[in-house]
């Protein structure tokens, strides 16, 4: 009588056992998304607005990466400070550059009321903005705006700023509308 033998580790059963385990167990990808989002922060936002496509391309090779975790999202909670720090640090200047030009043109038309002083509402347009924002919407999509929200900068005299480029974006723009969705945030 002969008896035989399940297949253990040492007779090819690590095959089958890898095989049945497709999942991730961690965010293999997190130097390259490191890297794109770096040349992301690091692009001129007047360089951006006349020609967006290289914006737009590293958006979009970030958003594949993060898209590959949808159902895995939890691998990118160690990692997600470090997306949504810089992203919002280059957001946060581009509206000071925003308040900053406004500032200077209204102060050199000061014909306003004070009521449009203290508070004018100017259109503001900017690509390499749209891209950042685009970014943590998608993070939004993959992780959930619950876990992103937490990460966001909530301080209170970023209220006034947000509030002036909310304001300042087209209602009739329907492309733009991953910005506004990052703005309510």
């Amino acid at each position: 009588m002969s008896v035989t033998h399940a297949e253990g580790p040492e007779e090819g059963g690590e095959d089958l056992a890898a095989a049945a385990v497709s999942e991730n167990t961690f965010f293999a990808e997190a130097e390259a998304a490191d890297r794109l989002l770096q040349r992301l922060v690091s692009l001129d936002s007047a360089a951006v607005d006349d020609d967006a496509s290289q914006a737009f391309r590293i958006c979009d090779e970030l958003c594949d990466i993060f898209d590959k975790y949808q159902e895995q999202a939890q691998l990118l909670d160690k990692h997600l400070e470090g997306i949504v720090g810089p992203v919002m640090a280059r957001a946060r200047s581009l509206i000071k550059e925003h308040q900053e030009a406004t500032a200077r043109h209204s102060g050199a038309s000061s014909e306003l009321d004070d009521e449009e002083a203290s508070f004018p509402v100017q259109v503001f347009s900017s690509r390499l903005f749209d891209v950042l924002m685009k970014v943590v919407y998608f993070l939004c999509k993959v992780r959930g705006y619950k876990t992103v929200v937490q990460l966001l900068p909530h301080e209170v005299h970023d209220v006034e700023p947000v509030l002036k480029v909310m304001q300042g974006q087209d209602p009739k723009d329907h492309d733009r509308w991953p910005t506004r969705y990052s703005l309510l945030l």
